[in-house]
Order: structure tokens, then C-alpha cells, then sequence
């Protein structure tokens, strides 16, 4: 449960710059239900706090109903540059996909 929140919450922080590098160096999960594993469930997250080093942002993971099963508070921080290059390779695999609607 904690790694789609995790992912979500980091990804709500790359919003208007998809090229921002940053890692998690701890995450809070917090559950509230079990999570079922069939129906459709609605992950959400969005950005607390965007700093020169440090950011926040939260997540949650939400029955089709509305109903909540967790909820998340990700820190991450930005991977220096020097690091960053190390994994060049592998950018053009990065990517969020728009929301699909019914």
C-alpha cells in the first residue's frame, strides 16, 4: 500500500517540471481499511511543499465511493546534478500518464 503513495505523492511534486529528480528518504502511511484488491480504486496526491532541497506532498488511496483505505506524507529530496547523470540512460522510461476518463 505504501509504494503506490509513495510513487503518487513523488510524482505530484514533478508537476510543471518532469525533469525534477528526487528520491524519498521517508514516507508515513497510515491505514484506514483494508485494501481491496478487485474493485477500482482512485489514487490521489498533491504537493504540501516545494523547497530548494526538501519537499512535501500528500496521497491518498480511495474507494470508487470516496471512502478512504490510506493516506501518505512522502519527504523527498533532489538527487545532486552529479548523481543525476548516472542515470541518464534511463529517463526516457520516466513517465506519467494522463488520467483516463469514462
Amino acid at each position: 500500500m505504501a509504494a503506490p503513495l509513495d510513487e503518487a505523492a513523488d510524482r505530484a511534486l514533478m508537476i510543471g517540471d518532469p525533469t525534477r529528480f528526487i528520491v524519498t528518504v521517508q514516507v508515513r502511511a497510515r491505514a484506514h481499511r483494508p485494501v481491496p484488491t478487485g474493485p477500482p480504486l482512485v489514487l490521489t496526491a498533491c504537493p504540501v511543499r516545494l523547497g530548494p532541497r526538501v519537499a512535501r506532498a500528500q496521497a491518498a488511496l480511495r474507494l470508487h465511493d470516496g471512502a478512504p483505505c490510506a493516506e501518505a506524507e512522502a519527504i523527498p529530496v533532489r538527487v545532486p546534478t552529479e548523481i543525476q547523470a548516472a542515470f541518464e540512460a534511463e529517463r526516457p522510461f520516466w513517465r506519467a500518464y494522463p488520467e483516463e476518463t469514462e
